[in-house]
């Protein structure tokens, strides 16, 4: 019985010496296996380094954002780019990180890296060197985009929706903001419809048609509204106004310059279609109904 106890002893200590070795060579595959490949570095491209952006999606023509003056530019028209997008961009960029390899096949149009989906990224930086990306889909999680570095075929997975950021066109890109003003140094304020309102400064108080105005909270409100206001879209070619009603002139000055914004209305299929035209941009706009409905509101109760 001793002998049969010490046997089994034996073989236990057999099996679980086994069970070790085997565990230990999982686990050492598994880490060379995870070591097998060096991601890719990233260089500095943050957003103080970088003066020029251009983006290629597909078989869309390539847009080119440059940094002048520091400020961003659509190159060929002179756009402003609005500063939100701007930021989204040069954020991307500036925190793009490389999380792992995905494949080394170079089977490009399962991941949307092709010439056909694929959005061609290339930013040159102020040294004089460059750096560019394909971006493809998005991963199945959506948490993450499927890359491509220039000179490198393999298949990469960069953290964050790439695509959202860099999917986009000239509208999209486009500084909006068609009324800009230095409110607190407003002096003067005339709005012209049937009849002129004209709106002063003394001191703290606002002058309206020649009386005090007790609506202070009013006048200040008109003012928010209308500063930085933004249109939805320009339009791409001149729109003969004769069929819209010319709701209101704007017309105010700060301490820089008069500026003007006139609005113009009509009805169509059942909802109100506002156009404005402004001394701040060359094109006519699209309006936001709602925003245009607030200023006008706020007209009325002066």
């Amino acid at each position: 019985m001793k002998k049969e106890a010490v046997m089994k002893k034996y073989t236990e200590y057999i099996v679980l010496v086994l069970i070790i070795i085997v565990l230990t060579g999982i686990l050492i595959f598994k880490k060379n296996n995870r070591i097998n490949y060096v991601l890719p570095k990233i260089p500095n491209i943050s957003d103080d380094l970088i003066d020029k952006i251009s983006i290629k999606n597909g078989s869309a023509s390539e847009i080119i954002l440059k940094k002048i003056d520091n400020k961003w530019i659509i190159d060929r028209f002179n756009y402003k780019v609005d500063k939100k997008k701007i930021n989204f961009i040069l954020n991307d960029l500036k925190n793009l990180k490389i999380t792992s390899l995905i494949s080394t096949n170079k089977d490009y149009a399962r991941y949307s890296l092709d010439n056909e989906n694929g959005i061609v990224v290339l930013i040159n930086l102020k040294n004089g060197k460059s750096f560019s990306l394909i971006i493809g889909k998005l991963d199945p999680n959506y948490s993450s985009t499927y890359v491509k570095l220039k000179n490198n075929p393999n298949i990469y997975l960069a953290e964050g929706n790439l695509r959202l950021t860099f999917d986009t066109n000239i509208d999209e890109l486009r500084n909006k903001i068609i009324f800009s003003f230095n409110k607190d140094n407003v002096k003067w304020i005339k709005i012209t419809d049937h009849k002129d309102i004209e709106i002063k400064r003394q001191d703290r108080r606002w002058i309206v048609n020649k009386k005090e105005s007790k609506n202070k909270k009013t006048i200040d409100s008109l003012l928010d509204n209308l500063n930085n206001l933004e249109c939805e879209s320009y339009l791409k070619d001149k729109m003969d106004l004769q069929d819209y009603k010319k709701l209101y002139t704007i017309e105010l000055e700060d301490d820089i310059k008069t500026h003007s914004l006139e609005i113009f209305s009509k009805k169509e299929d059942k909802e109100e279609k506002y156009i404005g035209e402004s001394n701040e941009v060359k094109e006519q706009f699209v309006l936001s109904n709602y925003k245009i409905k607030e200023i006008i509101d706020l007209i009325k109760k002066l």
